[in-house]
C-alpha cells in the first residue's frame, strides 16, 4: 500500500489452504423437472470414493437405487436419465446415509 506521502510498507504473506466446503452438499436440478433426467452434484465429500443415492416417490416406494463413485477430490456430478419418465409428483433424492444430503424434488 502506498500512502498519500509516498511511504510504503508491506504485509506478511499468508498461505491459506482451502480443503473444499467443510460440510457435503447435495444439489439436483433442474427443479421442477420434467421428469426425463435430472442433474445430481454432491460436494465437500472427504475421504469418500463412492455414495449410494437413492430416489424414492412421496409414498416411499424406490424409484432409483445407485452407486456414484466420486469423480474430482470430493465432488460427484451425474446426469442422471430415465427411460421411462417419471410421473408428476414429489420425489425424495438420498445420498448416503445421513439427512442432510436428503432433498425433494418436483416433476411437472
Amino acid at each position: 500500500q502506498t500512502d498519500f506521502d509516498g511511504k510504503f510498507t508491506y504485509s506478511d504473506v499468508k498461505v491459506i489452504d482451502y480443503e473444499g466446503p467443510r460440510f457435503a452438499a447435495l444439489k439436483v436440478y433442474p427443479n421442477p423437472s420434467k421428469g426425463d433426467n435430472l442433474t445430481v452434484v454432491i460436494a465437500g465429500l472427504k475421504d469418500q470414493t463412492s455414495v449410494p443415492v437413492r430416489i424414492y416417490n412421496i409414498q416411499g416406494q424406490l424409484i432409483y437405487d445407485g452407486v456414484f463413485e466420486v469423480d474430482n477430490p470430493g465432488t460427484i456430478k451425474r446426469e442422471l436419465e430415465f427411460g421411462n419418465r417419471l410421473k408428476s409428483g414429489v420425489y425424495i433424492i438420498r445420498a448416503g446415509q445421513t439427512l442432510q444430503l436428503t432433498q425433494k424434488f418436483f416433476v411437472d
